[in-house]
């Protein structure tokens, strides 16, 4: 997403459904304001639409603004069979990242932070 003097203002990634599969995943997505970002994710939903998805999907952790953000456009929670939980260990105390890693709420955790890509 653009702004009229050609800055970049967000972006969205998604992953287009397998072949014969209608399920596709807005993989990531960010935005400078809440009109990029609804800009962004239109464009997301409205490419994967074009390609035969009938279902898009995104991954969040519970609670985080990401999910906020998925609900308010129209994403809804899973099953309670489908969540997948982070488990974390902290080695240092002291350091900065222990308390933030308590605090799932405050990441910002999409498909695009995973690389356990499956292969078939």
């Amino acid at each position: 997403m653009y702004a009229p003097d050609g800055s970049l203002r967000g972006y969205a990634v998604v992953q287009l459904p397998e072949r014969g599969e209608a399920v596709g995943w807005v993989v990531d997505l960010l935005a400078a304001d809440d009109v990029a970002f609804a800009g962004a994710m239109e464009a997301a939903l409205g490419h994967l639409q074009k390609v035969g998805a009938a279902v898009a999907r995104a991954t969040a952790v519970e609670g985080s603004w990401w999910e906020r953000e998925l609900r308010a456009s129209g994403f809804r929670a899973p099953a309670s069979d489908d969540r997948k939980r982070i488990i974390a260990h902290v080695l240092d105390e002291q350091h900065p990242l222990a308390s933030a890693v308590r605090r799932p709420s405050d990441w910002y955790f999409t498909d695009a932070d995973r690389d356990d890509e499956v292969c078939s």
